[in-house]
């Protein structure tokens, strides 16, 4: 080889190596600034409404009452969803309910959190994937029994609710519901009083309550059975509809089916529900 072709390559070897040193140069850039952006990046906001649990619900100490901090199925699941995706999670449990998802509409905060499907509602948010289908029951005073095959059948009697909560999910015209009382104590009172025949709960929310030390549901003189052939309600996260969120759903729902998918949904499942089945 002669002095000319050496040189030229060396200087070839030498280019390529300036070549392999730079691109890893930027790589290692483009990897720190990445790290150092999710690093900084503030934690995804979730409101909820705050008891019953499983789902979303406070901390009680020895007397039972509320220590501020929160906890819950569905907090321990976003948790782990964004923890996968490398984000913290800041959940919000001391505002309104209907504050909370005004705040999700105007981009304030990202998420709500235990959402049923309604077409109105989805007219504003998107729902993400599913993540817990409870199971509705019909309970009424057993002197007073209630007899029906659908929901439908329920039309014949005089239903109740809590003021806050749409219906239509369990087939149900929320207008035809007296729905004039705030807490589940003042439901069941009116119930067993005789100014109503019915009320709908989910199962869950009566034995996550009876955890609680809270009876009322399971009181002698009630009796509860199925809504047969009811609508399911799943329960899901919603974000503003033309927000950042929606536009990265996908790698929440991924995350989301992931957890199901592995068993770890139902782990944290049994964390605050014990021995009810779980239900995607």
């Amino acid at each position: 080889m002669t002095a000319v072709s050496q040189t030229v390559e060396y200087n070839k070897t030498a280019h390529v190596r300036r070549t392999r040193h730079a691109l890893a140069g930027a790589f290692a850039l483009v990897c720190a600034v990445f790290l150092a952006s999710s690093a900084h990046a503030a934690p995804v906001r979730v409101c909820g409404d705050p008891d019953p649990p499983p789902w979303n619900y406070w901390v009680r100490d020895s007397q039972g009452k509320s220590t501020g901090v929160l906890t819950g199925f569905s907090l321990d699941l976003i948790r782990m969803a964004y923890a996968r995706l490398g984000r913290e999670v800041e959940f919000i449990g001391d505002i309104p309910w209907a504050r909370c998802q005004r705040m999700v509409e105007e981009g304030r905060i990202n998420f709500a959190m235990d959402v049923g499907y309604s077409a109105e509602r989805a007219s504003h948010f998107v729902y993400s994937a599913h993540y817990n289908s409870p199971t509705p029951y019909v309970f009424f005073d057993s002197q007073r029994v209630v007899n029906f095959d659908t929901p439908a059948g329920l039309r014949h009697y005089h239903g109740c609710g809590l003021s806050d909560i749409s219906y239509e999910q369990f087939g149900i015209d929320t207008s035809e519901l007296d729905l004039g009382v705030k807490s589940y104590e003042a439901l069941i009172r009116k119930l067993r009083d005789g100014r109503c025949d019915y009320f709908i709960e989910y199962i869950e929310t009566a034995y996550g309550y009876k955890a609680m030390g809270e009876d009322w549901f399971f009181d002698p003189e009630l009796r509860h059975v199925p809504l047969a052939n009811g609508i399911e309600r799943s329960l899901h996260l919603i974000t503003a509809l033309n927000g950042p969120d929606a536009r990265k759903i996908g790698e929440l729902n991924a995350e989301i089916n992931y957890l199901i998918n592995s068993g770890a949904a139902a782990t944290l499942w049994r964390r605050h529900a014990g021995d009810l089945p779980y239900r995607p």
